[in-house]
């Protein structure tokens, strides 16, 4: 009896370790369209053709949109003067907007970009010994601030200002490197705690 209640608990737990990511993966990707739809919803127009043989399928509609614009602005910024007329452009109009500032630096940090315009990752290490992975906001004189980011999401968290002194900075981890960890539920570390040419003294 024993045996068989042992092999019905081991197929429920098998089962669940299964399904239950599955359904959570389906959910997330799920939104993740919806995201994608509503992105390139003001592009949708530049791209007529595209929509007639893709209209059946909004998601990958959405994603094909992104990518084209994404690649055609790059390629556009690539001239010296297209880059100083839209630094102009931005300067005087969208560049007053926190939240626009916030997440153009937000996405360099997740494209590994570095300077001004993306944000840094560092390490705060608490009383206890333990480090906590940061991104760093801002440095401001004598404090630093920095977003304690949570697991699994890796964009929530705490924002505080620590003694610039009490801030490691991971000069070559980006922001894309720790929101991966985080999201794995600090699995993956230990290569950047063990890599020391990382940090910044």
């Amino acid at each position: 009896m024993g045996s068989i209640k042992n092999f019905l608990g081991l197929c429920f737990k098998g089962g669940i370790l299964v399904i239950f990511p599955l359904l959570l993966f389906y959910l997330l990707a799920d939104k993740l369209f919806e995201v994608f739809v509503a992105l390139a919803t003001p592009l949708a127009p530049l791209f007529p053709d595209l929509i007639v043989d893709f209209e059946d399928y909004p998601a990958v509609l959405a994603f094909l949109i992104l990518i084209i614009a994404s690649f055609l602005l790059g390629l556009a910024l690539r001239s010296k003067l297209f880059q100083r007329f839209f630094h102009f452009v931005e300067a005087k109009t969208i560049a007053y907007i926190p939240l626009y500032k916030a997440i153009k630096r937000l996405f360099g940090g997740l494209l590994g970009n570095s300077g001004k315009d993306s944000y840094q990752t560092g390490l705060i290490e608490l009383s206890s010994g333990a480090l906590q992975f940061v991104y760093i906001i801002e440095e401001s004189g004598p404090y630093t601030v920095v977003l304690e980011p949570t697991a699994p999401s890796g964009f929530t968290g705490f924002v505080r200002a620590y003694p610039t002194q009490q801030v490691t900075v991971l000069k070559d981890v980006s922001v894309g490197d720790i929101s991966k960890v985080l999201a794995h539920w600090g699995y993956g570390s230990s290569s950047i705690l063990n890599n020391v040419s990382h940090v910044k003294k």
